[in-house]
């Protein structure tokens, strides 16, 4: 049970990890190109591409190895 809710946390927590980079990217991008710190830009998007294999990761083990199981989501 407690591997459950700590997958649940998880995954929720790397969902909105990820709304977070992706609200980041765009207000950097909506500086306009003169302003554009393309660095940081960079940073966000990483993060954002690590925040998303995280999130099919913990979803994948949450199928796998939570309560509800495969037959559930399939």
């Amino acid at each position: 049970m407690w591997i459950d809710a700590i997958l649940a946390y998880l995954h929720f927590a790397a969902i909105f990890a990820l709304i977070w980079f992706l609200a980041k990217e765009w207000v950097l991008l909506k500086a306009g190109a003169p302003a554009l710190d393309v660095d940081r830009l960079a940073r966000a998007d990483a993060g954002f591409g690590i925040l998303a294999g995280l999130v099919v990761i913990t979803g994948a083990a949450r199928v796998v190895f939570g309560l509800k199981g495969w037959m559930f989501y399939a």
